[in-house]
């Protein structure tokens, strides 16, 4: 497994990839496999090599997939929403890794390569920036994410001790 999450109903959700290719995969309590997502519709693989993985508010699945530079979303039956590989407006490469929900919906991601938080609606539109790591901080990239039932969103980064924590949403 390479991301592991909950889901809302007490699931867990794992990130696979074996010989390159990637699933996601839902699963009771107890271990029994409740759901896999490997493709879509016309059966393209939808992953390559999911690493984080959540449950958003709005019951889809989330995937940070590291190999493909993208984010893959799914809705709560494994039906593909949308690909986001970055804000096209901006040159340069995505290389998403944490991945986390607010109360509304939204996801923050990490982007690995920027040290940028991107901030996207449930659709995949790109709403804003996050800048956390400029100078002091962390000389490192964010990589963990979460946020908690007040929308306080914590970041970690791949070689620190240190935990920043803001308030986004006002």
């Amino acid at each position: 497994a390479r991301g592991i999450g909950c889901t809302a109903s007490g699931h867990i959700i794992l990130g696979l990839q074996k010989l390159k290719t990637g699933k996601v995969a839902i699963f009771d309590k107890a271990g029994k496999v409740l759901k896999e997502i490997v493709h879509d519709k016309q059966g393209k693989a939808l992953y390559s090599n999911p690493y984080y993985v959540i449950e958003n508010k709005n019951g889809d699945f989330c995937a940070t997939d590291i190999v493909l530079s993208a984010v893959v979303v799914v809705d709560s039956d494994g039906g593909f929403k949308f690909t986001y590989t970055g804000n096209p407006s901006v040159d340069g490469r995505f290389d998403p890794h944490g991945i986390a929900a607010d109360s509304l919906s939204n996801l923050v991601i990490a982007d690995w390569i920027t040290r940028q938080l991107h901030l996207i609606d449930e659709n995949g539109h790109f709403l804003c920036y996050f800048d956390f790591f400029p100078n002091k901080f962390m000389s490192e990239s964010p990589t963990g994410l979460c946020i908690d039932s007040q929308d306080l969103l914590f970041v970690c980064s791949y070689d620190s001790d240190k935990v920043k924590v803001m308030k986004y949403l006002h």
